[in-house]
């Protein structure tokens, strides 16, 4: 944190990835707002792997992402395991099932996202997907998630998306569960190992119990 001018408030900047703000993530900010109202709270779109420089270099406080990044300055907190769900265009031949099994996938093209930087959600996908001896045909990489579900929607292929996207209400995109146990995607909570305030403190408290 820093101070910018005595009269100013104290600044605590959170680095999130854009996914996460369609879930728990803006209750948990709107809460530690309310809760630590002497605190001018900023946040910045950033991938897991910024968010893990910016802590260590200061530029933010705490960070909420998906990947797994092992750093010893760093502590992580798993909030959640999100479910994946499969974007598909309405009427796609797969829309007309209840729900779809990773394996469904080897012969229609699957959107991947963010193309850059790497590593990301796109190679917890591939992993994920590899475990299972899936190797989808054709791959489109993309920026983001709602690029991948504008393609989505203009039957350009599917995508594995977390569960709580099904917020973006679209006639043309439907959302099936998939089977398999290990589709999931985890929420993390990522801060210096060094930071001991109590700001820190609230936000960690809030959030899991937000997202729990």
């Amino acid at each position: 944190m820093e101070r910018i001018g005595k009269a100013s408030k104290r600044r605590y900047a959170i680095g999130f990835v854009a996914s996460v703000v369609y879930g728990a993530m803006p209750d948990v900010v709107r809460e530690f707002r309310d809760t630590a109202g002497d605190l001018d709270v900023e946040l910045l779109e950033m991938t897991t792997l910024e968010q893990v420089a910016a802590l260590k270099d200061g530029r933010i406080d705490a960070g909420i992402g998906r990947l797994q990044i092992d750093d010893p300055a760093i502590a992580r907190s798993v909030l959640a395991q999100e479910r994946l769900v499969l974007a598909v265009q309405a009427d796609h031949e797969l829309s007309r099932r209840d729900t779809v099994s990773l394996r469904d996938l080897t012969d229609h093209r699957l959107i991947v996202y963010p193309s850059q930087p790497r590593p990301s959600y796109i190679d917890q996908v591939l992993g994920m997907l590899r475990d299972e001896r899936v190797y989808p045909q054709f791959l489109t990489e993309v920026r983001d998630v709602q690029v991948a579900l504008g393609l989505v929607a203009s039957a350009a292929g599917v995508a594995l998306v977390p569960i709580s996207m099904k917020r973006v209400q679209r006639d043309d995109v439907r959302y099936l569960p998939v089977r398999e146990n290990n589709a999931f995607s985890p929420i993390i909570l990522s801060t210096r190992v060094a930071d001991e305030s109590s700001e820190t403190a609230t936000l960690r408290q809030i959030a899991g119990r937000l997202y729990g």
